[in-house]
């Protein structure tokens, strides 16, 4: 009863929020425009930030491991090769198995993992969930390309200079990159600086 009470307590802000959000629409007060543009500007902007900052505050020793990493890679490409076998058996279109298959493997685990970590372990415990991610968002993107390649037929070889642009671009992996190289070098922001990255954790944390 008791994890049940923790695990309720964790998910149950998220909920609030999605109501929120959902209420905010419905009484017009913001219209889809203005959440397109916030979730655009929670993805390159608040998150990414929110990411370098778990990373750069945690002891990267203690929480690198590689045996999690290796689990958390591995259970990824298994839930792909499931459904993988699952939409050939479910459809016959080839339009519709590459989208099928994205839905089935991938997560938002930056936008509800990261903060929902935050929510159960407290601040400072987002570190290692910031480091999934640096694993996840590159097997995602990967898998999702294989998925889409495979079914779209005709030449199926994938672009791999494409698909590296992607995933070097993207701004959750630029978080971490900079998150990484900030503890490596030991680097550390200006106390003014820091207190600024600290109120838009605030923002990373609910906006999504």
């Amino acid at each position: 009863m008791e994890s049940l009470i923790l695990s309720f307590n964790a998910i149950a802000p998220i909920f609030v929020l999605m109501l929120l959000g959902y209420l905010l629409k419905k009484l017009n007060i913001a219209d889809k425009k203005g959440f397109d543009s916030i979730n655009k500007l929670v993805f390159k902007v608040f998150l990414p930030v929110l990411l370098f900052y778990n990373i750069y505050k945690t002891d990267i020793g203690n929480v690198f491991d590689i045996r999690l990493i290796g689990f958390v890679a591995l259970g990824v490409m298994l839930i792909f090769a499931v459904g993988y076998f699952a939409v050939i058996v479910s459809t016959k279109d080839n339009a519709k198995r590459g989208v099928m298959l994205q839905g089935f493997f991938r997560s938002n685990f930056a936008i509800l993992g990261v903060p929902l970590v935050g929510y159960i372990c407290g601040d400072g415990s987002g570190g290692l969930a910031s480091m999934m991610v640096a694993v996840v968002i590159p097997v995602f993107n990967i898998l999702s390309v294989v998925a889409l390649e495979c079914f779209r037929g005709g030449d199926t070889r994938l672009n791999f200079l494409r698909l590296l642009k992607g995933i070097l671009t993207n701004p959750l992996i630029i978080g971490c990159l900079l998150g990484i190289a900030f503890f490596l070098t030991g680097i550390k922001l200006p106390g003014i600086l820091e207190k600024s990255v600290k109120d838009i954790l605030s923002v990373a944390t609910h906006l999504p």
